[in-house]
């Protein structure tokens, strides 16, 4: 009988306690439900947070390209599970048209982005012309037929033009004697911009806003950048030295260039502003040459091509870790020891477009995701294809 005479105050006792715990739980659990959406907004802006640019010019910071890239490049799966075979087609999110249309019309973005179609160069006529394609490989359209050839074409921003280079016997780094023609795709002609006696320009790169052209000229006797606009006024040598610099390409603000510089006897991605000088290392090539570099349409990563034991692969890295080892596009599975050369960005980033010879022989233009999980030929026979480029 003690045991429940002390026991049962106790228990009387703990009722308060327990009823006072019981309105706290109930108050609090109130707040949390109340606070939810202020907690949950907070995190998003937490989570959002965009991946830091490290630009080179400062002028326009107005222009700041915004990253929107959040898919994962560079490392494929262990095996190629979701590869597409030789002989078939990558499939687009749209039905494709059998023939390319050569006036962008409003539709449903295609794979890559743009309209879906792909310009490159080819000597299935003898001598390289310029070819259009649609993503999917169809619709094949020869778009020149100049007697001394033409490759190297280059769009403009709004797509219904292309720059390119003629003569052109064959794909090479350097083009002696060569000029930049403009063609206008609604009419299918060719004019020559200007240049000097004997030509000597070449790699056009058509500068984000339209307005003017980066390109290469042997002019002072050796590789270097110019700029003009296409009437052939404001001409601008902004490399401006004695050392070999070549392949501009714009950055999405238009004003910085990437570019390749052969510095010493290695080929490496240097970067400058649009207005010359102060240029910087972007790639430590050491003994491995860099060239052929491609900035994304975001501004986030940039492509470029390095020389593996004499075998060309892609690698590719985020402007911002400049100086920092670029990762192989593709390192692991069927595709690490393919030849992969000149790739260029799709316009959406998830997709490259590039030249590969797999058994040696037959130069060809393929894409793949940007993830490696999805690859195929565009081209399939013993012509020689490449320098291909994404239309806008």
């Amino acid at each position: 009988m003690r045991a429940q005479v002390e026991t049962t105050p106790s228990h009387r006792k703990r009722w308060p306690i327990l009823t006072a715990l019981l309105a706290s739980v109930m108050i609090i659990t109130a707040g949390i439900i109340i606070g939810r959406p202020a907690i949950e907004a907070s995190l998003a802006a937490l989570l959002a947070t965009p991946t830091q640019q490290v630009p080179i010019n400062t002028n326009h910071p107005e222009k700041s390209p915004q990253p929107s890239s959040t898919e994962s490049i560079f490392v494929p799966n262990a095996t190629d599970t979701e590869e597409v075979s030789r002989d078939e087609t990558v499939s687009p999110t749209e039905t494709a048209t059998e023939e390319p249309t050569l006036e962008p019309t409003p539709a449903s973005t295609p794979i890559g982005g743009g309209v879906g179609q792909i310009a490159f160069a080819s000597d299935r006529e003898g001598v390289p012309q310029i070819f259009l394609m649609n993503v999917d490989s169809t619709g094949l359209q020869q778009l020149t037929n100049l007697q001394d050839g033409a490759c190297q074409p280059a769009w403009s921003p709004d797509g219904t033009q292309l720059l390119f280079i003629s003569p052109c016997r064959e794909n090479r780094e350097h083009y002696p004697g060569s000029s930049i023609w403009l063609l206008s795709l609604d009419i299918l002609e060719t004019s020559q911009l200007p240049t000097i006696p004997g030509g000597g320009d070449y790699d056009p790169a058509w500068d984000p806003n339209g307005e003017r052209i980066a390109f290469t000229s042997l002019r002072d006797g050796w590789p270097q950048i110019y700029l003009m606009n296409l009437d052939g006024s404001d001409l601008q040598n902004i490399s401006n030295g004695y050392e070999t610099d070549y392949q501009p390409a714009w950055d999405p603000r238009g004003t910085n260039l990437l570019f390749t510089g052969v510095r010493g006897d290695v080929s490496e991605i240097m970067i400058m502003p649009e207005t010359g000088g102060n240029e910087q290392l972007f790639s430590m090539a050491e003994s491995q040459g860099h060239t052929h570099a491609d900035w994304s349409k975001d501004g986030e990563f940039i492509l470029f091509e390095r020389q593996l034991g004499n075998i060309p692969r892609l690698v590719a890295k985020r402007f911002g870790e400049r100086l920092k080892v670029a990762n192989q596009v593709c390192l692991e599975g069927s595709r690490g020891s393919q030849p992969m050369a000149e790739g260029k960005w799709s316009p959406d980033t998830r997709w490259i477009v590039f030249e590969t010879w797999p058994n040696g022989v037959e130069h060809d233009i393929a894409i793949i995701s940007s993830n490696c999980s999805n690859y195929t030929h565009l081209t399939s026979d013993l012509y020689r294809d490449f320098d291909p480029v994404w239309r806008p």
